[in-house]
């Protein structure tokens, strides 16, 4: 029988989980602010009963795999690099990964969960709640995918923002992505998502910021 680790121990091991694949800081950071994103959420909610921890290790596990990715020099991301160790540590650490796991982010952070024994449902959610899914997300019913999307979309890589903001620049960015010309359906779909989550919620869209999640920042276990 295959080793399963369950949701609450994944939560309770984030920091060591992330210390053994050698995520940067700033990774864990996004990550970490993307999850508690999910917990304000799970904490205000007033719907029907949702799986609030399948959420949560979603988006604390969702970009392990980014570190075989890391690109360098003028992507304005120097200066999160050098907050976790500097560029030439983070070329390390993205040299040791790649090893490993391979190029390509999906595959890595796949292999990565695939190590811990992460669940079906939280694999589930991880493959199910991307940007360029919107369609399938804001037509479904499961209400856990709709929160890890809307989640994750509204992280920029420093803080959360305005999910319409947040998504026009990462477009900006994204010109070379297969959803670029689907981008202005796709957003109609997540603000859709954004209202479909809230209205099961007693929070309005400028309550969910930085202030809010800061104090699930350090301690999302808590």
């Amino acid at each position: 029988m295959c080793f399963v680790m369950e949701s609450r121990e994944v939560i309770e091991n984030i920091d060591s989980i992330y210390e053994r694949f050698k995520i940067p800081k700033h990774m864990q950071m996004h990550m970490r602010r993307a999850a508690a994103t999910v917990k304000v959420v799970v904490d205000n909610w007033t719907g029907e009963d949702i799986n609030g921890e399948d959420a949560i290790v979603c988006l604390l596990l969702h970009d392990l795999g980014n570190v075989v990715r890391m690109s360098f020099g003028n992507n304005g991301l120097d200066d999160l690099y050098e907050e976790s160790g500097g560029v030439d540590l983070m070329k390390k650490i993205k040299k040791e990964a790649v090893g490993i796991y391979g190029e390509d982010d999906h595959v890595a952070t796949e292999k990565m969960c695939e190590e811990l024994g992460i669940s079906k449902r939280v694999m589930e959610l991880m493959e199910e709640h991307t940007f360029h899914k919107n369609k399938d997300i804001c037509s479904g019913e499961d209400m856990d995918l709709k929160i890890c999307a809307y989640a994750d979309q509204r992280i920029g890589p420093r803080g959360v923002l305005n999910l319409k903001v947040r998504l026009e620049e990462a477009n900006e960015r994204g010109k070379n992505r297969p959803w670029y010309n689907e981008f202005d359906d796709l957003l109609e779909c997540a603000l859709k998502i954004e209202e479909q989550v809230l209205s099961n919620t007693s929070l309005s869209e400028d309550e969910i910021n930085d202030e809010a999640v800061m104090p699930y920042l350090e301690h999302i276990n808590s």
